[in-house]
């Protein structure tokens, strides 16, 4: 009996011991980068050392930083968690923090930070936040503050863009006005044991809520270090193209030309983007973008002032028209550069079409000022470059396109013309001209005499992608 009442006594002691050490398992520093599941199957990002601004939903006093996350699963609305001594600072909105004392806890949206299942038979490796999906290219929101008013160049830009220097991007670019560089959330985590600084790049999956599955092709530069935040360009296929195409015409994942910025090149639903007449009903590119930044931001450590958009044809109208118009969709992004760009008006191209007067789309960017650049040749076949019908549309002359950016931002308001300089191929019939309204060549346009319905590669000594980076390298939010 003695033996007994001690086995019940041990076994009680033993059960309440590891009931205490099991009930509280999330701790800092111990759990920072990890991921905990709440009582709700809720998942959330470790944040130790971290607080975000903004969103205050309430406070409560809680025994523990792990009862403080249990709280926000089950609070409605519930995104974010500050812990400080034994008050559990709930909040409604992810915004960007800074360093701190206290302990913080991210929600992963339902999606996940890079959500993926696997699109073949290969398999899975996965980090915090990074899933893995294929090796084989796919051909199918980072919360941003309220835009400024304007956005600035990182310095001055350079008087001409015809270069392969592989040095267009630094880890820290020269800011009279910053000291520090700003970073998401992403940095200092682990990557996937398949996608290595300046190796291959690797296919993930998407999923959006009501929305089809996605995909992208991603790219890390052979610069990337996980505590120093990098640019990220998303580049944009064409119709009828696909992220690996895209990537191969760019050339964007090249080591030698982009030794520094992150590059992730999305895949359209049917190989189309959101504003063309042949996209797929329903489909919301916009949404997409955005929740690829958010992944992105969460898993890679990204420099949230340097994120660029680019794309071909119809993904340079995406990018151009559909996204730079958005202002939902334009805030994160510190500017905007397409290549032979379909601007699509969404009007019909019966009886007369004449691309000096079709009416425009209305456009809402995010900030008053918006950098957009834009390459487009002569000879290009399947945009014309004076405009007319195509696809079922007239379509805007380019030159008229791109000044009505200039007018946008207020050069062609402040009495500006446009000012040309051929940058190459001159004396013969492929010469480049290029266009700009202000002396920090904001808006920039280059006409390439002879060229088709192409991404030029030294035409006449012009290359778009040199071309390209270095102006993005230029701007910042």
């Amino acid at each position: 009996m003695l033996l007994a009442g001690l086995l019940v006594i041990w076994s009680s002691l033993l059960l309440n011991n590891l009931a205490q050490s099991t009930s509280v398992s999330v701790s800092c520093p111990n759990s920072n980068g990890t991921t905990y599941t709440a009582s709700n199957g809720d998942q959330f990002v470790i944040e130790c050392k971290f607080d975000r601004t903004g969103g205050d939903l309430s406070m409560k006093y809680t025994d523990n930083f792990q009862d403080c996350v249990d709280l926000c699963s089950s609070t409605p609305g519930c995104v974010d968690v500050s812990y400080s001594g034994t008050a559990c600072y709930m909040k409604d909105k992810l915004k960007d923090g800074h360093s701190a004392g206290c302990s913080g806890a991210r929600l992963i949206p339902p999606s996940g930070d890079l959500p993926g299942s696997a699109s073949t038979s290969s398999s899975t490796t996965s980090a915090p936040g990074l899933t893995h999906t294929s090796t084989s290219p796919a051909t199918g929101s980072q919360s941003q503050p309220s835009p400024t008013s304007s956005k600035s160049p990182t310095s001055s830009p350079p008087s001409s863009y015809n270069t392969t220097s592989s040095s267009a991007y630094s880890s820290n670019p020269a800011s009279p006005s910053n000291t520090t560089t700003p970073s998401s959330s992403g940095c200092s985590r682990p990557l996937p044991l398949s996608l290595h600084p300046g190796g291959d790049p690797q296919t993930f999956n998407l999923s959006l809520p009501s929305q089809p599955l996605r995909s992208y092709l991603l790219s890390l530069p052979p610069n990337y270090i996980p505590t120093t935040p990098a640019p990220l360009i998303l580049s944009y296929h064409g119709h009828g193209g696909s992220p690996a195409g895209q990537a191969s015409l760019s050339s964007f994942s090249s080591a030698s030309l982009n030794p520094d910025a992150i590059v992730a090149y999305p895949a359209g639903i049917a190989a189309a983007w959101q504003g063309a007449p042949y996209a797929t009903p329903g489909v919301d590119d916009i949404a997409f973008t955005l929740a690829l930044l958010d992944a992105l931001h969460a898993a890679l450590c990204v420099d949230p002032q340097r994120v660029y958009a680019t794309g071909h044809s119809n993904g340079g109208g995406f990018v151009g028209m559909t996204l730079a118009c958005d202002a939902r969709g334009a805030a994160p992004f510190a500017a905007f550069a397409a290549s032979s760009g379909a601007f699509y008006p969404n009007v019909s191209d019966a009886g007369s079409c004449d691309g000096a007067t079709v009416p425009l789309l209305p456009c809402h960017p995010a900030a008053a000022t918006t950098p957009f650049l834009e390459v487009h040749g002569t000879a290009d076949g399947t945009i014309p470059y004076w405009g007319g019908p195509h696809g079922g549309e007239c379509m805007s002359a380019v030159p008229r396109y791109v000044a009505k950016w200039a007018d946008r931002d207020g050069w062609a308001n402040a009495g500006a013309q446009n000012e040309s300089s051929v940058v190459a191929g001159a004396g013969t019939d492929k010469v480049t001209t290029r266009y700009t309204w202000d002396k920090e060549e904001t808006v920039v346009h280059y006409r390439v005499e002879g060229l088709g319905h192409d991404w030029a590669d030294n035409w006449g000594g012009f290359s778009t992608s040199p071309t390209m980076l270095a102006w993005l390298a230029g701007w910042k939010l």
